[in-house]
């Protein structure tokens, strides 16, 4: 037998004795193995493990930051530093190890919780707000954590103390909104966005119909309207005049080989919707597939490739903030490709789809109406309704995608909502690496 196989069977001897609670010669065997490797990182730790058995807190500290500093790349090691000083009551010393998890994982959510609590407790507002909100970005929002009723109460209250810090911050945000809007508007022509403004983030708000659930924002007084006509739109036949042209650029753009990226980036497991929709299915999947040439702001190398259709959106009144919206893309969708029912974030903007290649047996269906893309035609609804779509063909289905401002908005409101998407892009920003999924759009 190698050494390193009778060290693995020393390590397996000494843990079957620390379960059965002979400690005493689970660390006696553990720490004979320290003697002939006194680096070796899973002999520290297993005897930290036995030290904190005992109630050596300070002993299963120096093993565990043993363990660490042998294999720094073993993010679990850190974690339970980190563990073990919040309970020696060293919250520097734990905030550290956190700090050193993250590094390594920056969506360690546990860690990220830990970090955040103790930011809150010590008044580290900066450390606290940025740990929180990345906890939220990855794991979606508190409110809906703390409507289960499994949830231990220490876990509660630590959630709790995250929402509030969050909410003080988006607090902040709004405060910037509200006294831009006040300098410029009379208080008339603000009611509405006030409503809206201070319902941000509750995914409670619903808009004015049973299938509509904006995941973000439900802007109070729009008409709860599923369906748009065309003729609602003075811009609608400029587009579909231009079909033509927008379908042979997506032809040569496709014939050239582009890189078209799954619409649902995220990994299997990370695919799910504020709402709860699932998108796992379709993660990493090109069945369901983009070309962009605005995401949150305008992809110059994708529009050179297909200048006349960059040059019709950029004159056509698009729903823009600057870090936020319009997505302008080209949407493919594979033969036998389905997109479960599921909601977009606010009623304030439109998702408008211009038919370019569309065989038979495709169709979307949002709220209660199904309704067929045509060739040059548009279709435009509420993306903050239930929607899905499908296409049930032996070909693709390919259609241009871009947003439009809700009809019914005003233009002070319109003003508001992009003063305040803007600024929370800015601050949003330093999230990049740790950013949500996109759209929602078919």
């Amino acid at each position: 037998m190698g050494n390193s196989d009778k060290i693995n069977a020393a390590l397996e001897q000494a843990d079957a004795l620390r379960r059965g609670g002979s400690h005493g010669e689970a660390r006696a065997i553990l720490l004979g193995l320290l003697n002939a490797e006194p680096q070796h990182p899973l002999v520290h730790y297993r005897l930290g493990q036995i030290a904190a058995n005992l109630g050596d807190l300070e002993g299963c500290r120096t093993h565990l930051q043993s363990a660490h500093t042998a294999d720094p790349g073993n993010i679990d090691y850190a974690l339970r530093l980190g563990n073990v000083c919040e309970r020696l009551r060293d919250l520097q010393a734990a905030i550290a190890a956190y700090r050193q998890v993250l590094a390594g994982d920056p969506r360690n959510v546990p860690a990220l919780i830990r970090l955040a609590d103790l930011a809150i407790l010590l008044g580290d507002k900066e450390t606290a707000v940025d740990a929180c909100q990345r906890v939220v970005l990855i794991q979606g929002p508190v409110a809906t954590a703390l409507r289960d009723p499994r949830l231990p109460a220490p876990v509660r209250d630590t959630l709790t103390r995250i929402r509030l810090t969050l909410r003080e911050k988006y607090q902040q945000l709004l405060s910037l909104t509200r006294e831009y809007l006040a300098a410029r508007y009379a208080p008339a022509e603000l009611t509405r966005i006030d409503k809206a403004l201070s319902a941000i983030g509750d995914t409670r708000a619903r808009g004015g119909h049973a299938k509509q659930k904006p995941e973000f924002l439900a802007f109070p007084g729009l008409e709860p309207t599923a369906w748009f006509e065309r003729e609602q739109f003075a811009w609608a036949s400029r587009a579909e005049h231009s079909w033509e042209t927008i379908r042979d650029e997506y032809l040569a753009l496709n014939s050239a080989g582009p890189d078209f990226h799954p619409y649902i980036v995220e990994t299997v497991g990370e695919a799910r919707t504020l709402q709860g929709t699932d998108f796992s299915t379709l993660a990493g999947n090109r069945d369901w597939s983009a070309f962009h040439l605005n995401k949150a702001g305008w992809l110059e190398e994708n529009c050179a490739q297909c200048p006349q259709t960059a040059e019709l959106m950029k004159e056509l009144p698009l729903a823009e903030a600057k870090g936020y919206m319009p997505e302008v893309f080209f949407s493919r969708l594979s033969p036998g490709t389905e997109i479960i029912p599921h909601y977009g974030q606010t009623n304030v903007r439109l998702t408008v789809h211009l038919g370019l290649i569309i065989p038979p047996n495709c169709g979307i269906r949002v709220g209660a109406e199904t309704r067929h893309w045509q060739e040059g035609r548009l279709l435009a609804f509420d993306d903050s309704f239930e929607h899905a779509a499908w296409n049930r063909s032996d070909s693709d289905r390919v259609v241009l995608i871009f947003e439009a401002w809700h009809p019914d908005l005003k233009p002070a409101e319109i003003d508001g909502l992009q003063h305040f998407f803007e600024t929370r892009s800015r601050w949003l920003s330093r999230f990049a690496d740790i950013s949500p999924q996109g759209g929602s759009h078919s």
